[in-house]
């Protein structure tokens, strides 16, 4: 009875593991994916949105700052450049001719984009383009505009920079709400199985293993003025075979209890199951009778009983008790006092 106690504690703990393994682990590994996913999506549309703020910015200047350049007039492109930072908030803006020389600047800028590969692509494509690189010892997003002159040609680049922690002051903010959604779904999840588990099953299952751990053998003890004249081992043995029938036979509830009556100690068991027939009473102590379906029971237990009791001066006798179950009641003489 002690190994299968273990045992059965062994299968609980076992259990518990399996709902976390199987249930709590897959579902904070899924919701991270996902939350991984999102915030991927959202880290590409804020780098998205914050090119389009600086292409519109771009878009906005460069008609201005294409006459003035063919104009060649330095004060109308010193005001277009101020007016890119009330505009929006950027970091650096900077004309450059064709050949990528500084020709004015406010702010963050590249003193030279003639070796700049994506400078070189706007002024062949003559579309916009931009990219992350170092400008002035800083992690910037450099954007290109080509500056068109009245035919057609292109005449010089506008360049708008913003640094690299503007963009990633959204992103660590984006970056804190989903480790934080994370973290509270995962407390969630672990508290809903964890707690969920205890109230369906766990507590039941401990009590059970509790009641099953006083009925193990040893446990079985009569009180220290309940001296009976009985082998211990077949004290045991009738008492263990009644209980079980009990068990067997009970719907939930199963009563032990001690009763003294003059010479002789009652030892009796009392279950709420449909107890039995009374002219079944007599024949149920006969060998290989059994009230239970065929090949259930051996139909010994009560027999060996019956027999143990005898061997000892005892008898056994089977009534009706109040819930409406069987009664069996254990007699056994009170040992006289040395």
């Amino acid at each position: 009875m002690k190994t299968s106690l273990r045992n059965a504690g062994q299968v609980f703990g076992s259990i518990q593991l399996t709902l976390v393994l199987s249930i709590v682990v897959p579902l904070l590994v899924i919701s991270g994916l996902a939350i991984y996913m999102g915030f991927g999506a959202v880290e590409r549309a804020l780098n998205d949105r914050l090119q389009e703020d600086l292409e519109l910015v771009a878009r906005a200047a460069s008609g201005p700052l294409s006459r003035a350049m063919q104009e060649k007039d330095e004060l109308v492109m010193g005001d277009s450049l101020k007016s890119i930072f009330r505009i929006g908030r950027v970091s650096g803006a900077s004309v450059f001719d064709k050949g990528g020389a500084r020709i004015a600047s406010l702010g963050l800028a590249d003193t030279d984009v003639g070796n700049s590969a994506s400078a070189e692509e706007v002024i062949n494509s003559g579309e916009l383009g931009g990219a992350f690189r170092w400008v002035d010892g800083q992690s910037v997003f450099s954007h290109f505009t080509p500056l068109v002159a009245d035919d057609g040609r292109i005449q010089g680049l506008l360049q708008i920079t913003r640094r690299r922690s503007d963009f990633h002051e959204l992103l660590a903010s984006s970056r804190l709400w989903a480790v934080s959604i994370w973290s509270a779904l995962a407390i969630t999840i672990i508290l809903v199985v964890v707690l969920g588990h205890y109230g369906a099953v766990g507590r039941h299952v401990s009590r059970l293993l509790s009641t099953m751990a006083g009925l193990a053998p040893g446990h079985w003890r009569l009180d220290a003025d309940a001296r009976v004249r009985a082998e211990p081992v077949r004290l045991e043995l009738a008492c263990l075979n009644v209980v079980r029938n009990a068990c067997q036979a009970a719907r939930s509830e199963v009563i032990l209890s001690l009763h003294r009556d003059d010479n002789e100690w009652e030892v009796r068991v009392d279950d709420d199951g449909p107890g039995i027939a009374l002219e079944k009473r007599e024949a149920v102590f006969e060998p290989f009778y059994s009230t239970r379906p065929a090949g259930e029971g051996t139909g010994l237990g009560l027999a060996v009983v019956s027999s143990v009791l005898k061997e000892h001066g005892g008898r056994i006798e089977i009534g009706n008790n109040d819930a409406g179950g069987c009664r069996m009641s254990l007699f056994w003489p009170v040992e006289a006092a040395a």
